[in-house]
C-alpha cells in the first residue's frame, strides 16, 4: 500500500512591525529596522500583525485591508511613544488624516490606538468608510476642519476612551448613514464648533436610513455648539440606549431625538442616567423630541437649563405617541409644541396635560452637585438626586467613574451614583 502524505501549508504567526521617522520602508519592520511609513506598513502586514509606531510626526495613510474577527490588525503608537498623525498621506482620497476606505469591498478588523490626529485639512482626523468592527482608542483628534472621527456605512464600530476637540466648522464624532450597532463610550468631546457627537442616518445617502442598536454612554460632552448643533445629536436613530453621559456647558441643544435626513424618527430609545446642564445663556433645552420620534422612554436623568423660554424638555405633538418619561430631576420649563415660540409649563403643567413625571422634581445646581460652578456634577451629600431613581429600564450597574449602581436604598437620579463620599 502506498500512503501520500499532503504537505500543510505553513503559516505564520503574528508580528509586531515597526515605524520610526529614522525608518526605511525598503527595510524588514523590525525594531532594529523600521519601516519609515506608515502607509507601507498598513499595506505590509497581514491579519493578526501588530504596527508599532515610535514617538514622532508622520503623515497618515489609507487603509484597504481587512484583518479577521480572531486576528485583528492594529495601528498603534509603540509604548510610552507619543505619535502625532498631522496630515494626509498621498493615498489618502478625501483630505482626512488617516482613512480607513476599500472602495470596492468592505475593510473589517482593525483597531486604531493611541494616536494624536490633528489639523486634517478638509474632513476628518480619523475617517472610516463602509466598515466592519473597526476599533479607535484612546486617540486625541483635534482642530480637525470638520471632524475629529468621522463613519459612514460602518457596522459595530467601537470609538472609545478618544478625546475630540476642535473641530473648526462641525462635531467632534460623526457617524453618519445606515450603519448599525455604533458603542460610543468613554469620549470626551469639547470645544467643538458643531455637535459633540452626531449620529444622522442619512437616508437620502442610499441604505435604510436608520442607525439601530447603538450605544452611546459614558461620554463627556462640554463647549460644544457655538455654531450650532446638539451636543448629543440623533437624527434617524432607533432602538439604541443613550446613558450614563455627562453634557455641560453646550450652547445649542442638550440631546435630540428627531429626524432631518433619517428614514424615519428615533424612535424606540431609551435615555437614562444622563445629567445635563445646559450653558447659562445662549442655549437650548436640555431634551428635545420631535419629528415624529415616538416610543421613546427617559428615565433617571438630571435635565437642568436655565435660558429663558427654554427647560427641561420639549417635545412635539408627533412623538408624544409612547412617550415615558419620569424620576427625573428637571428645572421648571417643559413644552409640548416642539417650537422655540412654544408655551412654556411648568413641571406641575407639564404633569397634568401629558400624565408624564410623576416622579419627577424640580431642583437647582446648587440643590444637586458638588460645585457646579466649577463644573464638578457629582452629587452633593443631601442631594434630592440620591435614591430618588427607578430600576425601570435597567440602569447601568455602574456609573461615570465606575462605581457601583445602586448604592443604597434606590438608584440615584443622574449620571453619578454618591457613595457616601464627603467630596
Amino acid at each position: 500500500m502506498c500512503l501520500h502524505f499532503e504537505q500543510l501549508e505553513s503559516r505564520d504567526m503574528p508580528s509586531t512591525f515597526f515605524v520610526a521617522t529614522t525608518g526605511n520602508d525598503a527595510a524588514a519592520g523590525t525594531s532594529a529596522a523600521p519601516w519609515l511609513t506608515l502607509q507601507h506598513a498598513v499595506d505590509s502586514i497581514q491579519p493578526g500583525d501588530v504596527i508599532d509606531v515610535e514617538s514622532g510626526t508622520y503623515a497618515g495613510c489609507r487603509i484597504g485591508n481587512s484583518g479577521t474577527a480572531a486576528a485583528p490588525c492594529t495601528l498603534q503608537a509603540a509604548p510610552g511613544a507619543h505619535v502625532v498623525v498631522n496630515t494626509p498621506g498621498a493615498n489618502n482620497k478625501h483630505g482626512s488624516d488617516i482613512e480607513v476606505e476599500n472602495f470596492s469591498g468592505t475593510v473589517s478588523y482593525w483597531v486604531i490606538k493611541g494616536l494624536e490626529v490633528s489639523n486634517a485639512p478638509t474632513n476628518a482626523g480619523i475617517d472610516i468608510r463602509v466598515t466592519t468592527h473597526i476599533t479607535v482608542r484612546n486617540c486625541y483628534c483635534h482642530n480637525n476642519q470638520n471632524w475629529g472621527i468621522f463613519l459612514a456605512f460602518s457596522d459595530y464600530p467601537v470609538i472609545a476612551a478618544n478625546h475630540c476637540s476642535y473641530s473648526v466648522t462641525q462635531h467632534g464624532i460623526y457617524d453618519s448613514n445606515s450603519g448599525d450597532h455604533p458603542t460610543i463610550t468613554q469620549n470626551v468631546c469639547d470645544h467643538n464648533a458643531g455637535c459633540g457627537i452626531q449620529l444622522n442616518a442619512d437616508v437620502s445617502q442610499g441604505g435604510d436610513g436608520i442607525i439601530s442598536f447603538a450605544r452611546i454612554t459614558s461620554n463627556y460632552l462640554f463647549n460644544n455648539g457655538t455654531a450650532g448643533g446638539a451636543a448629543l445629536n440623533c437624527d434617524g436613530v432607533q432602538y439604541s440606549t443613550i446613558e450614563n453621559n455627562l453634557l455641560y456647558n453646550n450652547f445649542a441643544t442638550g440631546i435630540v431625538l428627531y429626524r432631518a435626513d433619517g428614514a424615519a424618527g428615533s424612535s424606540h430609545n431609551l435615555v437614562e442616567n444622563n445629567t445635563v446642564v445646559m450653558a447659562a445663556s445662549h442655549s437650548r433645552w436640555a431634551l428635545s423630541i420631535s419629528n415624529g420620534s415616538t416610543n421613546n422612554v427617559v428615565l433617571n436623568n438630571i435635565l437642568i437649563a436655565s435660558y429663558p423660554g427654554k427647560g427641561a424638555i420639549t417635545i412635539d405633538q408627533s412623538s408624544l405617541p409612547g412617550f415615558h418619561s419620569d424620576y427625573n430631576a428637571v428645572a421648571n420649563a417643559f413644552n409640548t409644541d416642539g417650537t422655540s415660540s412654544g408655551t412654556i409649563l411648568t413641571l406641575s403643567e407639564w404633569q397634568m396635560q401629558t400624565g408624564q413625571d410623576k416622579h419627577s422634581f424640580v431642583a437647582s445646581p446648587a440643590q444637586l452637585f458638588v460645585n457646579p460652578t466649577a463644573n464638578d456634577y457629582h452629587l452633593k451629600s443631601g442631594s434630592p438626586a440620591i435614591d430618588a431613581g427607578t430600576s425601570q429600564g435597567a440602569p447601568p450597574p455602574i456609573d461615570l467613574d465606575g462605581l457601583s449602581r445602586p448604592y443604597g436604598s434606590a438608584f440615584d437620579i443622574g449620571c453619578y451614583e454618591w457613595h457616601g463620599v464627603v467630596r
